[in-house]
């Protein structure tokens, strides 16, 4: 009973591991297609991943009193009246 409940747990942790979702860079999810426990087709796309690491932002409405208390590297909020 233990060497087919090992055999089980094998299978599971295969199948496991190939369900696993890697993306191809390091970004931020902007949309997600799929809920928790859905199936999809191969090759679905599941997600939109965005690479938001060279995304620059000009504004009209910052004032020099406001870019002061900004640190290079510092995490800001960004957002739209509009969709971008």
């Amino acid at each position: 009973e233990v060497n087919v409940a090992l055999a089980g747990l094998q299978e599971a942790m295969v199948a496991l591991s190939e369900s696993e979702l890697r993306a191809p860079f390091a970004g931020t999810v902007t949309a997600l297609n799929i809920g928790a426990g859905e199936q999809v087709a191969a090759g679905a796309p599941l997600l939109q991943l965005a690479d938001t690491t060279l995304w620059q932002v000009e504004t009209l409405d910052l004032t020099e009193m406001d870019v002061v208390g900004i640190l290079p590297g510092e995490e800001v909020s960004v957002t739209f009246d509009a969709l971008p």
